[in-house]
């Protein structure tokens, strides 16, 4: 059987190929400190679409950056089995 007729059968039977999530672990002094910079600056007008959380995202132009390929259905998006902590 050939890899594209795989492939389609997977995709007919909701089955996708994507990255695996990683949910960042954060401490109780992180959520304290993000709730304190969020009431601080909340009454300031920002640009939001400008504002990154450096600890949220890595990007990487040159090299691979080790994400996890996994197979899963759409409903199991979020499941804890299906998240890498």
């Amino acid at each position: 059987m050939a890899v594209s007729s795989i492939r389609r059968r997977q995709l007919h039977r909701g089955l996708r190929a994507t990255v695996s999530l990683y949910r960042i672990l954060l401490s109780a002094n992180h959520r304290r400190l993000r709730l304190q910079w969020a009431h601080e600056h909340r009454v300031r007008q920002t640009d939001w679409h400008q504002v990154v959380f450096s600890d949220e995202s890595r990007f990487n132009w040159w090299e691979p950056d080790g994400r996890i390929r996994v197979e899963r259905y759409d409903d199991e998006h979020c499941l804890p089995e299906c998240v890498i902590e």
